[in-house]
């Protein structure tokens, strides 16, 4: 299913590398929670156009489109 990044944050945990959180806004009118892979957590941006997909541990990951 595809979306539109609605808000997106960088998380910074010890002895990991950042990643992203984002709200999805999704093209059924529901808004999500997950993360956009395949690009710098830092380059995901409000109102990208992203593509859902399951990611290896069971959540719902992004790619940017």
């Amino acid at each position: 299913m595809r979306g539109v990044v609605y808000a997106t944050t960088v998380l910074h945990r010890p002895d990991e590398d950042p990643y992203n959180v984002c709200l999805v806004d999704l093209e059924d009118g529901a808004r999500a929670m997950g993360r956009v892979e395949g690009l710098a957590p830092q380059d995901v941006k409000i109102g990208m156009q992203v593509q859902a997909r399951e990611g290896e541990d069971g959540i719902t990951v992004y790619d940017p489109c």
